[in-house]
């Protein structure tokens, strides 16, 4: 059996009619009200890390120590920017200062 040619079918293997369909976009969540469901825990970490963002900090290890002291719950920032920039980015002393309380506000002058 043959078939007609494309054209009496009423379309071309090079001609192709496409309806274009309108975009609907996906209504946006009220980013306030999806921040407000997260835990503390998380908010706290998209806190920290908006605040790492802005600091615009170019030593990497500094920017992987910051990370990681937040990763293991030490979520205030400019304490532990502080602390790390005292102890010349020794992570270990900087947490040990943090676990013994060794924490002042001189560090913040």
């Amino acid at each position: 059996m043959q078939l007609p040619p494309a054209k009496e079918l009423g379309f071309s293997a090079f001609e192709e009619k496409v309806e274009e369909q309108p975009v609907v976009e996906e209504p946006k969540e009220d980013l306030k009200q999806s921040y407000m469901e997260l835990s503390q825990e998380e908010q706290e970490k998209l806190t920290y890390l908006a605040q790492l963002e802005q600091a615009n900090i170019k030593d990497e290890k500094l920017v992987e120590n910051l990370k990681y002291m937040m990763e293991i719950g030490y979520t205030n920032f400019a304490i532990n920017l502080s602390l790390l920039k005292k102890n010349n980015n020794d992570l270990v002393v900087a947490i040990n200062n943090l676990c013994n309380g060794i924490v002042s506000d001189s560090m913040f002058q």
